[in-house]
């Protein structure tokens, strides 16, 4: 029986520890067991990734030019964000390891296409409008405050209250 690869690398401890725990927790809300059991996941936080890759984070499919569904991931995140927003980042990032996960979304190496549900989606689309970014939007907020409540319940830390909106005078560490 296979068990999920999880692994976090650079941030800081604490950083690389709320990911893992987010990770595992989230994943059963998304995906059935026995496909989590198959995946591989590498955490890379990064920091100032926002500033040189012009995104705060990134699903990479290591394997997706192999036979079958991909289940090999690379996550990147800035690690210089407000910890709300790296977790909430990464929530964002899981629901695009689901689709890939499970085929929902298809892409291809070879001619650049994407295919949502087995349909071609226009390169010309505008990135927000895309369907699996629709998707992984709806459910970043939700995965992360659903981790909060099973993991802390009522208890407020200061880190629970950090705004998550996008702009940098909210990411940026103080």
């Amino acid at each position: 029986m296979s068990t999920l690869t999880l692994r976090a690398v650079g941030g800081t401890a604490q950083q690389r520890q709320m990911c893992r725990d987010l990770v595992r927790f989230a994943l059963p809300h998304l995906m059935k067991q026995s496909l989590i059991n198959n995946l591989s996941i590498r955490i890379n936080l990064k920091k100032d990734y926002v500033a040189r890759e012009g995104c705060y984070g990134l699903c990479d499919v290591n394997d997706i030019e192999g036979r079958g569904r991909p289940r090999s991931f690379s996550l990147s995140v800035d690690s210089s964000m407000l910890i709300r927003h790296i977790l909430t980042t990464i929530a964002h990032e899981l629901v695009h390891v689901k689709q890939y996960a499970t085929g929902e979304l298809v892409y291809r190496n070879s001619t650049g296409e994407s295919f949502w549900h087995g349909e071609k989606i226009d390169d010309n689309l505008n990135y927000w409008l895309h369907p699996w970014e629709i998707e992984a939007a709806g459910w970043e907020r939700n995965l992360v405050e659903l981790w909060i409540e099973h993991t802390y319940g009522k208890k407020e830390l200061k880190w629970m209250q950090e705004l998550h909106y996008h702009g940098e005078q909210y990411w940026r560490s103080r």
